[in-house]
This record gives C-alpha cells, sequence and structure tokens, in this order.
C-alpha cells in the first residue's frame, strides 16, 4: 500500500514540476545570427556567468580572474589584485576600464559554441593626452586565447584621444576559447581608463555543442557532463 501511495504522489509530483519551473528560463541552442552584448544591466556585480562576460587582469605572466568589490574612493568595482596593482579595474557599470602600469584590464568572453564569429567593439579615452598633463596613451588589443585578432599589424592600437574607435573584425573561435578586450597603460597610469563596448556575434554555428540556458534576455551557460 505504501509503494502504491508512494508512486502517486511522485506521479503528481511531475504533473506539477513544470509550473514549479521559472517561466523565464527556456533551453535554446545558440544559432547563427544570436549576438552577446556586454550589459550593465545584466552582468555588472554578477560572477556567475560561466560560458558569457567577465572580467581579467594582466601583469604579464597570466591573466587572473577579477570578482567584484567594493574599493574605498572608487565604489564597486571589478579587480583582481588592488593592492598590488590599484586602479586596474572595470568600474562605471563595467563600461569603463582602467589598467595599471604592470597590469592589463580584460574583458573576457568564454564562447559558448564553435563557429565563426564577427568581433565588434567601440573603444575611446575618457581623457586627451595633452602636453600639459602627465598622461600618456593607452593600448588597446582583442586576442582569441593567445593570438591577437586586433590590430591585424602590430601587437596593439594606440589610443591618444576621445576619438571613438569602432572595430570589427572576424574569427572562428571553438567552445570554451577566450576572447579578451585588453587594456593597457603606456608610460604611466594617469588618465587612461576607457569606455568600451563589445558584442560577439555568431555568423555560424557548429552543430556539436551544449544546449545553453537563457534567462530572460541574459545569456548564462550550463556545463554538460561529457
Amino acid at each position: 500500500m505504501k509503494t502504491v501511495q508512494f508512486v502517486c504522489v511522485f506521479l503528481v509530483a511531475l504533473l506539477f514540476l513544470p509550473l514549479l519551473t521559472p517561466m523565464s528560463v527556456a533551453e535554446e541552442r545558440v544559432q547563427s545570427g544570436d549576438s552577446f552584448t556586454y550589459s550593465k544591466a545584466e552582468h555588472w556585480g554578477k560572477d556567475d556567468h560561466i560560458w558569457s562576460w567577465q572580467w581579467a587582469e594582466y601583469d604579464s605572466n597570466d591573466f587572473s580572474d577579477m570578482t567584484f568589490t567594493t574599493v574605498e574612493g572608487q565604489g564597486d568595482v571589478y579587480a583582481a589584485d588592488w593592492e598590488k596593482y590599484p586602479y586596474c579595474a572595470a568600474r562605471s557599470g563595467g563600461i569603463n576600464v582602467h589598467p595599471n602600469i604592470n597590469a592589463d584590464a580584460a574583458r573576457v568572453f568564454t564562447a559558448p559554441a564553435s563557429g565563426w564569429v564577427t568581433i565588434h567593439a567601440t573603444v575611446a579615452r575618457t581623457a586627451e593626452v595633452v602636453a600639459k598633463t602627465k598622461a600618456t596613451p593607452t593600448s588597446f588589443r582583442i586576442l582569441l586565447e593567445d593570438t591577437t585578432v586586433y590590430p591585424t599589424k602590430g601587437d596593439y592600437r594606440v589610443l591618444s584621444t576621445t576619438d571613438t574607435e569602432d572595430i570589427s573584425v572576424e574569427a572562428f573561435v571553438k567552445r570554451g576559447e577566450k576572447l579578451r578586450f585588453v587594456v593597457g597603460a603606456m608610460g604611466n597610469q594617469t588618465s587612461d581608463a576607457v569606455n568600451l563596448q563589445t558584442t560577439v556575434t555568431y555568423d555560424t554555428v557548429e552543430s556539436d555543442e551544449a544546449d545553453p540556458l537563457r534567462v530572460g534576455k541574459a545569456y548564462t551557460y550550463k556545463k554538460t557532463s561529457a
């Protein structure tokens, strides 16, 4: 009798399970045309985006993950080691990115699927480099793992004015590879902050990828067992 009751309760639970699942959550594969844009509203202050936008610090040896924290006089920032590399952080909702003279700051996108992507970025210094100040130029580059995909010539693009650089490049990415939008200081770190907007759009998608989990307008991704 107890076994029958247990089975009945189990079946009833299965019937009501869909009602317990948030309506905003739906599984959906990455498709051609899907775009992933860094958004202050969707990504700032969140460290749970495994397959989405994150932050990192590069000290010429390796990239270290930044975490969301509060720094006196700065407010909420993403930083890895503020005491060792002060001002190397993402601020103002992540749109403002500032390097340290000994450590670059990077916005990081982890590819949720393999395929050809169009990488789009707009970047501009928040202050001009002028003779009467101590400000020096800022460097900018886009890396796919350890390979520079922008600029196509040289190691980095030199930013000296507040003019916006509009960048668009194509690359083939493998699932799990990282695209890094890297901001570096040149000469010193005075007024080296930049405003950075980034979008990655899939032009083609390979068919052997894991199912992503789309939550509202934000994309997060669950890992699947091999």
